[in-house]
Order: C-alpha cells, then structure tokens, then sequence
C-alpha cells in the first residue's frame, strides 16, 4: 500500500541528498578544472555527476505523482503454491481524484536467472520458460471513492519447473500486475514473487509415466543430462536399484530415498593417489557454477589404480525437499550426478560425470 503522503523527514532528507549531490558536482567539475585547465572537462564531469541526484529527484518525483493520483492494495500471494495448482490474485486501485485507468494485464511469469560474477560487476542473463497474460476489463474514468478491483485465477502449469533460489542460478516465478495511467500519471507496475513447492498439487495429472510415479506430461518435458562415463582408460557406470528409470536413468523424486551403485574401471596403469566421488547437482550454465552436495567427495579407491581394477561404492541419497529438480535451460542447468576424480600427481585429474534425474513428488490428498 502507498502512504497518503511521505514523512517530514523523507522529503527531507531526498531535498538534502539532492542537495549534496549538486555540491558534490560542482566540487568534482572545480577540480577536473584545476586539473586540466580545460572548461569542456569541467563541463563534461559536472554533467555526469549531476546525472545521479538528477535521477534520484526524477525518482522521487514519480512516485510522489503517483502517490497523489492513487493507492495500490494487493493481497499477499499464497506462501508456497504446487504444479498444477490454481490460486487466487487480488488487488484494488483507490483513486484519489477523478482519474482514467487503461486496461491492464495480470501476468503469471517463470523465468531462469543466472549471475556470472565477477571482480568488480556482475552479470545478469534472463530467460522466460512459461508466460501467460491475463488481460483485466477494458479502461473507463474512475471518480475519487470508486475502486478498481482486480480479481484474477492464475493456474501453474503441472509440467512446469519449480521455484529454486541458488546463489548464482534461479528459478523465478513472480506475478506482475501493470495497468496503464493515461497523461502524466505514472503507470501502474507491482511485481509480487511467488514461490512453487517441488510438488504436483493432488489431481494435477493423473496419468503417470510408465514405470515410475511422475506424471506423464512432466516426464516428456524434463531433459536428460548428458554425461561422461569414460576418460582415457577409465570407464565408470551408475546404477540404480529398486527406483524407476526415467529416459534410461536412475531417478528419484525430492525428499525421497535412491540407491545407486557406481562401479569404475582402468584397462590400463595408472599412478595415482586415489580414486574419489561425490553426489552433487552441478549448477551451471552461463552464471557462476555452484553445487547442492548431498555427499562431499570421498575416497572409494586408495594408491595406484591398476589395469583391469575395480572401484565400487554405494550411495543411499536422499534428495533435499528443496530440490532443486533436474533442468536443462538456456542460462541455467541444474544436474544431479555423480562426478567421478581419479586424483593423479603432477598432472591433469580424470573426471567423470554419471547423471540421474530428480523430479517433482506427487502430492498426496493430505499433503
């Protein structure tokens, strides 16, 4: 909600950062004057640093527009909703004066995120994996006491991906509300972040993949990872046992239990110090690579590894509620698997990576 109207001290304290600024200007284009003896560089170098506070006021003088043509109320969003689940969007425009509002438009938003950090920026790339607009009733004139009433059921696609909050790879959902102000009156723009369990709501697809318990529709849509099962001499296989398969590998949905096997070979000498693996899901892509570990990487194989050796451990993995779910996306790949390192002195490590999937839970009627 917007406040009828901004505390003595904001308005202060914006007129003295505004203020500030201006001083800060014309003390930075005094200097590059001195320095340069030149008055275009002077010019120049109070033009950009008045550029911040002149922004600042524009900001401000927006909002305050805004603030004095209309008040925004919105319903918080449900906490946690599923796939295939529909909830309810509410929100009211208060005129403050007789004012025309334009047609505006719900819209329900999934978008990949991913950061690459670096030494002094960051970079941002944005994809949108589902969108669906709803437009609200055609725009009139609305008189001081009327309200507009927004009230909108958004449904979450059952085949689509869940929310997931990683530090340099996302999955985002958010609801926009825009609706345009006709004239001086500063457009309407509210975002509201939304977050979706890694769960199908109960009845959200009851068709299920062959096999397995994941709906049929889920099952089509999801991207196997590619791996790496052999590197030179070594070879390594992954097995699951008494767990479905979903296109040819293992798979578990969150918050469940998956017995895999890994079994590694050499068909050749080789020194080295060990062999060691973990049970991770690699995020990656375009932003700064991170892992969800499940098992740090241990030890299955100690000393050289010999020509026709065998390495094998067992792993009882039990998948994070939180997910993430596996994801094959543009900007952000989320993979479950495990990576596999023959540790060599001196010299490049072999490594293998042997995927398996993870998937939404189905939802019981309790849930």
């Amino acid at each position: 909600m917007r406040p009828e109207s901004d505390p003595p001290f904001v308005r202060q304290i914006a007129m003295g950062c505004f203020g500030v600024g201006l001083a800060i200007a014309f003390i930075a284009a005094i200097v590059a004057y001195l320095v340069s003896h030149s008055f275009i560089t002077a010019i120049l170098v109070l033009a950009a640093v008045m550029l911040v506070p002149v922004i600042v006021a524009w900001v401000y003088l927006r909002q305050k527009v805004a603030d004095s043509y209309y008040e925004v109320r919105v319903e918080p969003v449900p906490t946690s909703v599923k796939l295939g689940d529909s909830f309810d969007f509410r929100a009211m425009v208060l005129p403050k004066r007789d004012l025309r509002i334009g047609r505006g438009q719900v819209v329900l938003r999934c978008q990949e995120h991913a950061i690459s950090r670096g030494g002094s920026s960051d970079s941002h790339y944005r994809q949108t994996l589902f969108e669906q607009p709803v437009d609200l009733p055609e725009g009139r004139r609305y008189t001081h006491g009327e309200a507009l009433e927004i009230r909108q059921r958004l449904t979450i696609p059952a085949d689509a991906i869940p929310s997931f909050a990683g530090h340099n790879n996302s999955i985002e959902w958010r609801v926009l509300l825009r609706v345009p102000m006709p004239g001086i009156c500063p457009d309407l723009h509210e975002a509201l972040p939304l977050s979706v369990a890694p769960c199908f709501a109960p009845g959200a697809d009851t068709e299920r993949a062959a096999g397995t318990g994941i709906p049929v529709r889920w099952s089509e849509a999801v991207t196997a990872p590619t791996g790496l099962g052999q590197v030179g001499t070594v070879t390594a296989e992954l097995r699951g046992y008494e767990g479905p398969t979903l296109h040819g590998l293992p798979a578990a949905a969150v918050g469940e239990r998956l017995r895999l096997s890994l079994r590694v070979r050499t068909d050749g000498d080789l020194h080295c110090r060990g062999v060691l693996a973990q049970v991770c899901c690699h995020l990656h892509g375009s932003g700064t690579a991170e892992e969800v570990v499940v098992f740090a990487e241990q030890q299955i194989h100690e000393g050289d590894f010999a020509a026709g050796q065998v390495a094998e451990h067992t792993y009882e993995v039990t998948v994070p509620d939180s997910g993430p779910v596996s994801f094959e996306g543009r900007y952000v790949k989320m993979d479950w698997c495990v990576r596999v390192r023959v540790d060599i002195p001196i010299w490049v490590d072999k490594r293998l990576t042997l995927p398996f999937l993870v998937t939404p839970r189905v939802s019981s009627e309790r849930e």
